[in-house]
This record gives structure tokens, sequence and C-alpha cells, in this order.
């Protein structure tokens, strides 16, 4: 005759085993999912890499032709100044650019979601500001600026005596570029808000900050929408 606690303690034993038997099967998919989403991304992400290395050298380039120009030019300040601006957001610019490249690559995609979620979207939020400044900023020096050091040591032509007009009108340019970083910023305060939430705004947002950080943010998605059900298994 069997003994009804003698079966309650089978079945509890039966349960406990295959409730191990689910986490570890769980676990065994978690991780194969987990190695095939990162081994894309690190795949995909070599890529990117060369087209950073290619951003860095352009960048390592202008500082040169830069130096150059500011060399021969040391005393034309009518010349060296723009050149010497230029020069300076090129080195920021760089900087700024490696910072944000190693701080993703210092991301563990593979750990908790919540913190790799977290870490992205900081990170995307720096990105963000940083290609703002970039945009205000750029409209100015890569504009009038750049013109005067381009045609002066391209062409050894004076931009500022090429006409009558010419140095009313490359004042004028100056001085719209200047107005338009606080209007900018007084219109992106007031609308910013109610766009934050858009599609089109968070599609904006990951076209401005940049291929790889996207590809993270998705990767890291899925990752976590796969994590989801087996941690509900548990």
């Amino acid at each position: 005759m069997i003994d009804l606690d003698d079966l309650k303690a089978e079945w509890v034993k039966r349960d406990m085993a295959l409730a191990a038997a689910i986490q570890n099967n769980g676990n065994l998919l978690h991780s194969i999912q987990l190695e095939r989403q990162l081994d894309k991304f690190r795949r995909a992400n070599a890529w990117r890499n060369v087209g950073f290395v290619v951003r860095i050298t352009i960048s390592i380039g202008f500082l040169a032709l830069f130096g150059v120009f500011m060399g021969r030019n040391f005393g034309a300040w009518r010349f060296f100044i723009p050149a010497a601006l230029l020069h300076l957001w090129t080195i920021i610019d760089m900087v700024v650019a490696i910072r944000e490249h190693l701080a993703l690559r210092a991301i563990d995609l593979g750990g908790p979601p919540a913190e790799v979620q977290k870490c992205l979207a900081k990170l995307r939020l720096q990105r963000a500001r940083s290609m703002k400044w970039r945009l205000l900023t750029g409209q100015i020096l890569w504009w009038i600026p750049f013109a005067i050091v381009l045609f002066k040591g391209l062409l050894g032509v004076d931009l500022y005596t090429a006409s009558p007009f010419m140095s009313i009108f490359m004042a004028i340019n100056v001085m719209a570029g200047l107005v338009l970083i606080p209007l900018v910023l007084f219109v992106g305060h007031l609308i910013g808000p109610k766009l934050a939430g858009s599609s089109f705004s968070r599609m904006v947002i990951d076209a401005i900050t940049g291929h790889d950080l996207a590809a993270a943010r998705a990767t890291a998605q899925r990752i976590e929408d796969f994590i989801k059900p087996v941690t509900d298994i548990r």
C-alpha cells in the first residue's frame, strides 16, 4: 500500500527536479542567445571601429594643416585667429569623440539589463548634448573662418579685401551664427519636452548620436526581452 506522505514527498522531489531542469535549460538558452547577440554586435562594431579610425585620422590631418597654416601666418592675426579657433575646435571634437567611443566599449552588454540600459541612456544623452554643441559652434567656425583659411592657404586670396562687400558679408554671417546659438537653445527649451517622447524625435536622436550607440541599444533590448521570459519561469 502506497503511503500518501511518501507520494507527496515524491511529487515535491520531482517538482524540484523539474524546476531545476527548466532553470538550467533557461540559463543555457540565455547564454546561447546572449553570445549570439554579442557576436553579431562585435562583428558589426568592427566595421564601425574602422569608421571611427578614419574619422580620427581625418581630424589629425586637419590639425596638421591648421598647424602649418598658423605657423606660416603667425603675426597676421586676421588669418591666424580663425585657424587657431578651427584647430582648437578640432582638438575638442576629437577628444570628445574618443571619450564617447571608449565609454561605449566599456559597457558590458552582457551585464544586468537594467544597469546596461541605464549606462546606454546616459551615454545617449551625453552624445546628444555634445552633438548639439558641435552643430551650434561648427556652423560658425566651419563657414566663414574656414573659408578665410581655405582661400588664403590654397589660393593665397585674402577674403577680407577680395571685394568691398566681402568683409560686410562675412561679418553679417558670423553675427547671424552667434545669434543663432541662443535662439536655438531657447526654442529647444520650449518645444524639446513636447517632442522628446515622439518616435520621430527618437529617430533623430538615434541618427545624430551614432549608429554604434543605436546598435548597442537594440542589442541590449533584444537581450533584455529574451531574459524576461527566463526570469518569469524561475
